[in-house]
């Protein structure tokens, strides 16, 4: 499941976390308002799909997806929304 669902864990073999860790890093480089505003430039934001479209609507995805990532996990470092009570989402084991 964690190879495919792309986890990092140390547990996947050192090619396989190393080839993850790279491009984790990469991400975070390249993620950034000087990328943002070239790609822009570029035409990112045109009406045609090409390859700089689909990667600055990629950064952009990932930047959400990772942010709401830390969210909720400091969410549940404090206790959660719902501070005790029981959560809406359930474990069924699947």
């Amino acid at each position: 499941m964690k190879i495919r669902f792309g986890i990092l864990s140390r547990d996947l073999g050192p090619v396989l976390y190393t080839k993850r860790l790279v491009k984790r890093i990469g991400l975070r480089v390249v993620d950034n308002l000087a990328t943002m505003t070239v790609l822009k430039a570029m035409g990112a934001t045109g009406p045609k799909r090409n390859r700089v479209t689909d990667f600055y609507n990629h950064l952009i995805f990932r930047h959400y997806e990772l942010a709401g990532y830390y969210e909720a996990k400091r969410d549940s470092l404090r206790g959660g929304v719902l501070q005790g009570k029981a959560s809406v989402w359930t474990n069924r084991g699947e």
